[in-house]
Formats: C-alpha cells, sequence, structure tokens
C-alpha cells in the first residue's frame, strides 16, 4: 500500500472517530455488513459514548444474516436489538413494486428515529458510503434517507457520506480492527430474488432463504437464487455463484454442517450429498423441486449484483 493511501486511510479514520466523540449517544442502524459493522465498532471504541445497534428482522432478512448480526454485536460488545417489522403488510414491498427499496428504506428509518427519540438518543447513523453515492448505480435507500432529512427536524447522520469514506476505506479500517465482517461479502434483502411485480409470500421468501443457506453450507461464498415465474405459473430457480466457484458444483465431497434444521426431507448430513448426475448442491435441487419450482439452472455469467435490473 501506498504511503499517501496509508496517510489517507488514517486521516479518514480520525474523522470518524473525532465524529462519535462529538456526540453523547447514537443508535446505529445495524445490518451486521462491513459497512454499519464499522460504524459500530468505532463508536463502541469511544469514550462515554452509549451506543445501541438496532437490526430490522422481517420475512425479507435471510436468517443467516440476523445470526451475523448478533454474532457480530457481541464481538464488538454494543447493546444490540432485533426490531420486527411485518414488512410484507405494505402493498410496494409485497407485490414487489420497482420502488420497494425506497419504500423500505424510508419505512426502517423512519422507525429508528421513533426509536431514538423514545430512548433518548440524539442521532441515528446509517452506514451508506461514499462509493455508493458517487457511483452511477441508483441508490433509492439513500434517497428515502434524503426525503427523510428534507422532511424532518431529526435528521439521519450519514457519516461515511458526510466524511467522503470509501467502501475500501471501510474495508482497511475493519481489517485493521479485525472485524468480523471485513471481508464479508454483500448482501442484499430476498425480494432482490423476484422479478418486479412478483407477490412475495413468507413460504416463498423462506424457500429461497433456505435453500440459499444451503448453498452456504457447501461452501459458496457468494451466492443467489434468483425466483422467475413465467405465464402458466411455473416456477424457475436461477442461480447465481462466483465463477470461481463453478467447479465446486462437480465435486462430490459432501458438505460441512449438518443439514438445515426445520427442512422437510432434508436430514442430518444430507446437505450437498450428491446424486445421480454427481453434483454437489443435489439436495439444494431436490428441496427446491419439493417446494414448487419446476426447473432448477445455473447462470453460467455467475455471481452480478442487481442482475434482476438488467
Amino acid at each position: 500500500m501506498a504511503v499517501s493511501e496509508i496517510f489517507r486511510t488514517e486521516k479518514k479514520e480520525q474523522e470518524l472517530k473525532d465524529f462519535f466523540a462529538r456526540r453523547k449517544n447514537v443508535l446505529v442502524a445495524f445490518s451486521g455488513g462491513v459497512d454499519s459493522s464499522l460504524l459500530a465498532a468505532v463508536a463502541a471504541e469511544t469514550p462515554g459514548l452509549k451506543v445501541l445497534a438496532v437490526t430490522v428482522s422481517s420475512p425479507l432478512v435471510p436468517e443467516r444474516e440476523l445470526e451475523n448480526a448478533r454474532k457480530i454485536a457481541a464481538d464488538i460488545g454494543v447493546s444490540h436489538i432485533l426490531l420486527e417489522k411485518r414488512m410484507l403488510d405494505m402493498k410496494g414491498i409485497r407485490k414487489n413494486e420497482l420502488n420497494r427499496c425506497f419504500v423500505c428504506k424510508k419505512e426502517i428509518m423512519e422507525s429508528l428515529i421513533q426509536i431514538a427519540k423514545d430512548q433518548g438518543f440524539e442521532a441515528v447513523v446509517d452506514g451508506t458510503n461514499y462509493s455508493d453515492v458517487m457511483g452511477t448505480v441508483s441508490r433509492p435507500g439513500y434517497n428515502a434517507i434524503l426525503e427523510i432529512n428534507n422532511n424532518s427536524d431529526f435528521k439521519i447522520q450519514m457519516p461515511y457520506v458526510e466524511l467522503q469514506i470509501t467502501k475500501d476505506d471501510i474495508r482497511k479500517m475493519s481489517k485493521k480492527r479485525k472485524v468480523l465482517s471485513s471481508d464479508k461479502p454483500s448482501m442484499s434483502c430476498l425480494a432482490t430474488r423476484f422479478t418486479y411485480d412478483t407477490v412475495l409470500t413468507p413460504e416463498l421468501l423462506k424457500t429461497i432463504d433456505t435453500a440459499e443457506e444451503m448453498m452456504v453450507k457447501c461452501g459458496f461464498s457468494q451466492i443467489r437464487i434468483r425466483c422467475h415465474i413465467d405465464s402458466e405459473r411455473r416456477k424457475f430457480a436461477r442461480i447465481e455463484i462466483n465463477n470461481s466457484e463453478m467447479e465446486k458444483l462437480f465435486d462430490s465431497t459432501p458438505c460441512n454442517g449438518s443439514g438445515v434444521s426445520g427442512v422437510s426431507g432434508i436430514s442430518s448430513g444430507s446437505v450437498g450429498s450428491s446424486g445421480s448426475n454427481g453434483l454437489k448442491i443435489q439436495s439444494v435441487i431436490d428441496f427446491l423441486k419439493k417446494s414448487g419450482f419446476s426447473y432448477v439452472t445455473l447462470d453460467l455469467e455467475g455471481f452480478r449484483s442487481g442482475s434482476m435490473d438488467l
């Protein structure tokens, strides 16, 4: 790493410390991803600062992400709560409309503001980073925060944006602190697995969540199982994994882990057991077929963030 890069990161790190040092208490919008985890970690280091990390729990959030958030919050040493949200009660989300991310983020952040007011927190901090807002990809979540801030006396703080801290800066600071999420792949809510205007149900979301968890247990680091439904209501599963991990599909070595609890027909130790075609993920295919999918396919282009928007 060049000396100039080291100096820049150290400067940004000090500015982030100063951001928290100016406050008495903060509520952190905490997903357990690399961005929010660093915010919580730096806040926790600040002498005398009261910190509360809040993670939203809903059918849209993969169960493994909730468990990951609990683990990271405990490792950092911050107070942590789960906020249960019935997101599918909202029409724009239940029907997976084009503006779902805006609607979802706005609802979540307004709920966090209310918790902050009720419990006497002076600031809600969000982990949107400078790379996010400077890119060309649309960021409806960021736009939702801007709308709230334009119409509310209680402003949501985005220190990474304010201090021009990039994703690369965040990963460097996280690795320095050995934050558990420092190398964590990016995640997105389960609604992104479906085409727009697909009616989302708890059962359908749980099916995708479970199948992805099985893939994770098989050793795949980045996984999305996209769902397409044709005019005859047949469901197609399109599996996206990193191109570098494609060869794992044909490795019949048993997967780590002891199955997925609570899944009918998937017994202990059966995750990834190879079938007649020798695929490592045969049990994932079997599970999806039993769950009503007519076809299970592999996307040869591999994992692509936001591929449903292409």
